[in-house]
């Protein structure tokens, strides 16, 4: 079975005093355990697998865990220290019934106040985070957290959309986000059901030149992956927008001759993957 839809069947029953939460926790383990392949996590897991160099040991924080999935599946994978963080009370307190149901620790999860990580300084080696800095306004104390609660030589493997993508997969629009903010505005009053002021609010699109500057303010080093990804998860699996169009990116990206430049340039309009070390 596909974890992904068991984890989100557990997470919506998390309520329900009567069923058997031991062999759902068994279900959920055998799931993890047996593939990923299907999960939307599988790519994630690997490169975490790769840069904790098979160290189960190594005390890692999804910094916007949202519904905590990556933390539950690297615990099940055998993870012994992995911790989440995000700023909704209510995901907070979801993932913590979860986490006492499949008999893990509610400690794991914890809210963020935007301004300070609730950890020490210096108490972790790998911080991870998926689709969550085009949501904040204030990336410099973002950068700056992560990097506080970084071991010297510690890693941050973070992968976000910025603004010279041309599709936005969150109001589903093409090159909206390119214009001005009042164009935006309006154009997303006209053209989204949640409307301008809901996604003013809620993102925060910067390009990657501005992403890096501000990074480079507490780590000792930015390196742009995007193109690895690419390479070797493939535009069509891990890409949102018209899967016409992916695949035909797809296609470019593996073409004998033009697939290096194809990849170079698709890397620069592609959700980022990037890693910083401190």
């Amino acid at each position: 079975m596909n974890p992904d839809i068991l984890f989100s069947e557990l997470r919506n029953a998390a309520d329900d005093d009567s069923r058997d939460w031991a062999a759902e926790a068994r279900r959920l383990q055998e799931a993890v355990t047996g593939s990923l392949a299907g999960s939307k996590m599988h790519y994630l897991v690997g490169r975490l697998l790769e840069l904790t160099a098979g160290r189960t040991d190594l005390r890692i924080l999804d910094f916007g865990c949202g519904g905590g999935r990556l933390v539950f599946y690297l615990r099940l994978l055998g993870f012994t220290d992995v911790h989440g963080v995000d700023v909704s009370a209510n995901q907070e307190e979801m993932s913590r019934k979860l986490a006492v149901r499949l008999g893990l620790s509610p400690d794991m999860f914890a809210i963020y106040d935007k301004v300070t990580l609730p950890y020490a300084d210096a108490s972790f080696d790998l911080v991870v985070s998926e689709e969550v800095l085009e949501h904040v306004h204030n990336l410099d104390d973002y950068y700056r957290e992560a990097a506080r609660v970084l071991r010297p030589g510690g890693s941050a493997l973070l992968l976000f959309p910025h603004r010279t993508m041309p599709y936005d997969s969150h109001s589903r629009t093409w090159f909206v986000h390119y214009l001005p903010a009042p164009l935006r505005l309006r154009l997303h009053d006209r053209l989204t059901k949640q409307g301008g002021a809901y996604f003013a609010q809620c993102l925060n699109l910067r390009t990657l030149p501005t992403h890096r500057g501000i990074a480079l303010r507490h780590f000792s080093s930015y390196s742009l992956n995007t193109a690895r990804r690419l390479r070797e998860a493939g535009y069509l699996a891990h890409y949102k927008g018209s899967r016409g169009l992916r695949a035909a990116a797809q296609k470019l990206i593996e073409a004998p001759v033009l697939g290096a430049l194809a990849c170079w340039a698709f890397a620069h309009i592609a959700e980022a993957e990037v890693l910083l070390v401190k």
